[in-house]
């Protein structure tokens, strides 16, 4: 299994805010040993974390994150929209930053490639220089197969998943093509076909987003490896 039987779903998204340091480091609070993030370019290249195409839900500002150069992103507060003001202040982090915050805190690292307006190859050519040979674990995903692409290009070493909706007809040739050991599907439509067809080719199968316990241990006994969790520390208790 690469990754762990529970992961940290944008770090700890019912916790702290979503794509955080913060949000990092309370997924290591509650026992997390991988945790996922959205990586995305903004305009001058630098790859930041970050979901949304708009800054209106995560920021106090509005626009597109595509937009922002590094100098603007670095201004915005991306803890003040959160819970009980305890994250006001908290600022957008540098993939770089939460690379080195996983290693620190010994997590396994799941970064998303997030495209915006069809920059796919290019944010995985930027991602895929700057993990380089990094120490920590890491696997990346991306529902852009581009970006994937591009990525492998750049590092042709790390593992690789691709991350859909539904599961398509044609998935496998796609995962061979890209050599993928994992995939990633949505719960809403999973289907135990799509279970045993996954785990029959020999991959790794992944299910996002489970905020319940009892829906976790379902999956788990039906053959599932993993799940994402906003509440990792609900799905993780005993």
């Amino acid at each position: 299994m690469q990754m762990a039987n529970v992961i940290g779903h944008r770090g700890c998204a019912a916790h702290a805010p979503e794509n955080s340091l913060a949000g990092i480091r309370d997924a290591a609070r509650v026992g997390c040993r991988w945790i996922e993030a959205d990586a995305t370019l903004l305009a001058d290249g630098t790859v930041v974390l970050f979901h949304d195409d708009s800054l209106d839900r995560c920021t106090n500002a509005s626009g597109f994150i595509r937009e922002q150069d590094w100098e603007q992103a670095i201004q915005l507060d991306v803890g003040q929209w959160f819970g009980d003001g305890r994250f006001v202040g908290e600022r957008m982090p540098l993939l770089r930053d939460a690379l080195a915050c996983c290693r620190a805190l010994k997590l396994g690292f799941n970064i998303e490639l997030k495209t915006h307006r069809g920059e796919g190859e290019q944010l995985g050519q930027a991602v895929g220089e700057i993990v380089g040979e990094e120490t920590c674990d890491i696997l990346v995903s991306s529902f852009d197969q581009a970006a994937l692409f591009g990525f492998r290009q750049r590092n042709p070493h790390c593992p690789l998943a691709i991350i859909y909706d539904e599961l398509p007809q044609d998935w496998e040739q796609q995962a061979n093509d890209l050599n993928v050991v994992s995939i990633h599907l949505w719960e809403r439509t999973l289907t135990k076909e799509a279970i045993e067809a996954v785990k029959q080719s020999g991959r790794d199968l992944y299910v996002f987003t489970v905020n319940d316990r009892r829906v976790a241990k379902r999956l788990w006994a039906m053959g599932v490896d993993g799940v994402f969790s906003d509440y990792p520390d609900t799905v993780l208790s005993s």
